[in-house]
């Protein structure tokens, strides 16, 4: 897109967020200090194409500049030398106070703790230091996370003193604008372009002059999704190197729509200790972004069924078939799990999942069918649960 020479203006139109009271971005104007008969004989605006909302933020810059950016690091070195280590997670306030760690000034979480611009050596040794305490004292394994300063980083830390997470970085010599959209407000953009959440931008004449724009609407003409019939909430157990390699639970609620279409509602890093607590905020993010109804809810995760009816109350809990087997197959079926496939076996979500599969799935069909038939027995046993018809 051509431009001036100079710097360029950049304004935002703002209305309130969607699900809190604080202002959010509806439009984005960017001055190209260019007359408008230098970029167009028309006299109507020019539409350039559909930008959808992106959860890693947006950046506004010189696109030479922008050809020196550098994102996410792995192996890389931070373009400075220097991180920032940050504190959170279960047993942060203890880790605070133990290691007298300072709070972080953002307008978006007043509870940030950690350190600014510590060499790359001496976070990673504090970072070492803080998990061995928190590992010991029955607290979460991974309370440090050391952040290396990448572009995409200091563009998101640039932004955390302005109301709208908007700051300005220099990049090969050239100021770079990075937005960074509030975690509450992201909620509402997680369909992307196939729920229609990708807005267009445009090229506008504004007293004469090229204005480039892009326009939210409110959430109120957002395609949501349908309400799902049936809900899935499970887990995978991954290995993880942070340090040290550690087995974490990866969290998927897979929804089942009327028309039968499967939509991926959300992925969660867990840390093995997840309850009440954690499962509500989870239900709670899930009806925020347009899931309004689940009929039947899936699943085996402790502290989940608890909480299930205060979000959508009339839902109907079934636990995972998986999960069923081991806690309520009577002893006189044991025979059909086989020698050497015990009852505790047939937990098909952890660590041993490729171990003696063939032998699990043939219980799954043969007690199946038993568990179907909805025997009175059964279902005293099972309580809430709800066997699967047909299962």
């Amino acid at each position: 897109m051509p431009a001036g020479r100079g710097p360029l203006t950049v304004t935002a139109l703002t209305r309130p967020g969607t699900y809190e009271t604080v202002d959010t971005i509806a439009v984005l104007n960017v001055d190209l200090d260019l007359p408008w008969s230098a970029v167009s004989t028309a006299t109507e605006p020019i539409v350039l194409g559909d930008l959808p909302v992106d959860r890693c933020g947006m950046v506004i810059g010189d696109a030479v500049a922008l050809d020196s950016w550098i994102g996410f690091i792995h192996e890389r070195p931070p373009v400075n030398g220097l991180a920032d280590l940050m504190i959170w997670g279960k047993g942060d306030t203890e880790a605070w106070a133990q290691f007298d760690v300072p709070p972080i000034p953002a307008l978006w979480n007043d509870h940030q703790h950690g350190w600014l611009d510590l060499s790359i050596d001496t976070a990673h040794e504090r970072k070492a230091a803080i998990n061995r305490w928190a590992a010991a004292h029955g607290h979460y394994q991974h309370l440090a996370s050391v952040f290396p300063h990448s572009h995409h980083h200091l563009g998101w830390r640039a932004g955390w003193q302005h109301p709208l997470g908007a700051g300005v970085i220099e990049v090969a010599g050239c100021p770079i604008l990075c937005i960074t959209w509030t975690p509450i407000e992201l909620q509402r953009f997680t369909g992307g372009g196939a729920y229609g959440q990708a807005y267009p931008l445009t090229l506008e004449p504004v007293g004469g002059k090229a204005v480039l724009r892009w326009a939210i609407p409110p959430d109120e003409d957002i395609a949501e999704p349908d309400a799902h019939a049936r809900s899935i909430i499970d887990a995978i157990f991954v290995k993880v190197r942070d340090g040290q390699v550690t087995n974490r639970p990866f969290y998927a609620a897979i929804g089942v729509t009327l028309d039968g279409d499967k939509d991926v509602l959300g992925l969660w890093a867990g840390s093995g200790g997840e309850g009440a607590k954690f499962w509500m905020s989870v239900l709670t993010d899930l009806r925020n972004r347009g899931v309004k109804d689940v009929f039947f809810l899936v699943c085996g995760l402790k502290g989940l069924p608890e909480v299930v009816t205060n979000v959508w109350p009339q839902t109907i809990v079934q636990t995972c078939i998986i999960h069923l087997i081991p806690q309520h197959v009577p002893a006189d079926l044991a025979p059909v799990l086989g020698r050497t496939q015990t009852r505790h076996h047939t937990d098909l979500h952890r660590g041993q999942r490729h171990h003696g599969q063939g032998r699990a799935r043939r219980p799954r069909r043969e007690v199946g069918q038993w568990v179907s038939g909805c025997d009175p027995v059964v279902g005293q046993r099972l309580e809430r649960v709800h066997p699967v018809p047909g299962l």
